[in-house]
């Protein structure tokens, strides 16, 4: 089903193959897995309704964790457990400081008695990948 767009039921079963504009209002779910684990996230969400209506992406990394895309830019790094934990901890630093309406940046939740916050846009972009050696036939005489 990749680079295909389908509603998931709550259990993560594709149910009907859509454009993404008829359902530009429901966040998309993004990754290897990411329609079954999208019900843990969902469910967690549902205690914080605002950050589940501000949410545009989810992107299930390593089958292991997620990255949330809010609208207006901020990139929220999950760790791979305490989910809901952590979503209570964003809501409350949105309640305090309105951090979500704070413009584009990058929020790295992942390590315990640590938060990372970057506003330099150019954190955002993908890094190149390196380039690989073209494979050598390397002839040898016998």
């Amino acid at each position: 089903m990749a680079d295909k767009i389908h509603l998931i039921d709550d259990e993560g079963t594709p149910f009907l193959k859509i454009g993404r504009k008829e359902w530009r209002s429901l966040p998309l779910v993004v990754g290897d897995g990411a329609n079954q684990s999208a019900g843990t996230l969902s469910a967690a969400l549902t205690n914080y309704p605002y950050l589940a209506d501000r949410l545009s992406s989810a992107t299930w990394v390593g089958a292991r964790r997620w990255d949330l895309l809010f609208q207006g830019g901020v990139l929220v790094r999950l760790p791979e457990e305490q989910t809901a934990e952590k979503l209570g901890q964003l809501s409350a630093m949105h309640a305090r400081d309105n951090i979500l309406d704070a413009g584009p940046m990058r929020i790295d939740m992942r390590m315990d008695h640590m938060l990372a916050i970057s506003t330099d846009p150019t954190q955002f972009r993908p890094k190149p990948r390196p380039k690989r050696p073209k494979a050598q036939t390397i002839a040898t005489a016998s």
